[in-house]
């Protein structure tokens, strides 16, 4: 019988606490936030947030902002999820395509649900590439009769434009991967559109992003070009008398540089972009905020290295070869 009685007061005990867990999750509600106005928009990229005002009497669990081409955006589209220390937010939108309308706001969830701030609408710039008008082009074609504008500077010839080939200048295929998991168990030549967004516009401008494996080959360049080492890289800022200032070499104005230092004037004509980056678990980054470029070190070499701009500064740093990076080619020297 004592046995019995105390298995009956367990049971009670839980059943207690079930109610009370119930009663406390009843007491909360979904979150009540704001979304900020979209600022800094450009062709590819904007800047938006929002503010958790009540969290609804528990924890975040995340928020960020959510947008899409259609009316209303959730988080099924495309989102960012930022960091739950703060109430408030600051999200960059990035791939999104030039001269189209999208729809914005800000979302949070936590253990109740997930709520939603208001609705903004915007639509990005539409324009072409800022070329240096007081310059001189010339012109170089790839495998896939992709025309590139050039730039002599020095005594070398530089693409002016990134890299878009989907082959190697012999005919090969390069891999196109998607998927993540992929992506980072590559070990062949591989490329890949930023955020697979392959719209003409997005591709046109900022080119593909390329793994080190396509750089090892020596012949992802157009026949006759190659990818630059580490020394014709700063040769362009020794010879402009420039040293580590990504200002002389980069696009002017704020059409896809969202952050760029108003003292750049793309003095050498080379017109270098943000074109972000794809890192090694296969997400994207950086579209609009930063460019980085692979330096060829040697087939045989066990590093890879790349150009890093962002903002004003230039530097080369030693990088994971199945990192997707944008490609510039120079010519070769007769």
């Amino acid at each position: 019988m004592r046995c019995t009685f105390k298995l009956l007061g367990l049971i009670i005990f839980f059943v207690d606490l079930m109610v009370f867990s119930s009663c406390e999750k009843d007491k909360n509600s979904i979150p009540v936030l704001n979304t900020f106005d979209v600022k800094v928009i450009c062709r590819t990229n904007a800047s938006s947030g929002g503010e958790v005002i009540n969290i609804g009497g528990t924890n975040i669990i995340s928020h960020g902002v959510c947008w899409s081409t259609t009316d209303p955006p959730t988080i099924n589209d495309y989102k960012t999820s930022d960091s739950v220390a703060s109430g408030k937010l600051s999200s960059i939108l990035s791939g999104l395509n030039p001269g189209t309308k999208y729809f914005v706001r800000a979302y949070a969830n936590n253990i109740v649900g997930i709520a939603y701030g208001i609705m903004i609408s915007f639509k990005t710039q539409l324009g072409n590439l800022i070329f240096n008008p007081e310059l001189v082009y010339g012109s170089v074609e790839d495998i896939d009769g992709n025309e590139y504008k050039t730039m002599q500077i020095g005594q070398n010839i530089w693409m002016a434009e990134n890299l878009k080939t989907t082959k190697l200048n012999d005919g090969t295929p390069i891999s196109l991967v998607t998927g993540n998991t992929e992506w980072g168990s590559l070990s062949i030549p591989g490329y890949c559109w930023y955020n697979n967004n392959d719209s003409i516009p997005l591709k046109a401008e900022y080119g593909a992003l390329y793994n080190w494996y396509a750089v090892k080959t020596e012949i992802l360049c157009p026949t006759g070009w190659h990818v630059p080492n580490d020394n014709e890289w700063w040769n362009i800022s020794l010879h402009i008398g420039s040293h580590y200032y990504s200002g002389i070499l980069a696009e002017t104005g704020a059409s896809h540089w969202m952050f760029q230092d108003p003292r750049a004037n793309n003095e050498t004509g080379l017109t270098l972009l943000p074109g972000g980056v794809r890192s090694p678990d296969g997400l994207f980054g950086n579209l609009g905020r930063g460019g980085s470029w692979w330096i060829y070190c040697g087939s045989q070499s066990i590093s890879s290295w790349a150009i890093l701009a962002f903002g004003s500064t230039l530097e080369s740093h030693d990088y994971d070869k199945r990192t997707g990076f944008s490609v510039r080619c120079i010519k070769n020297l007769l």
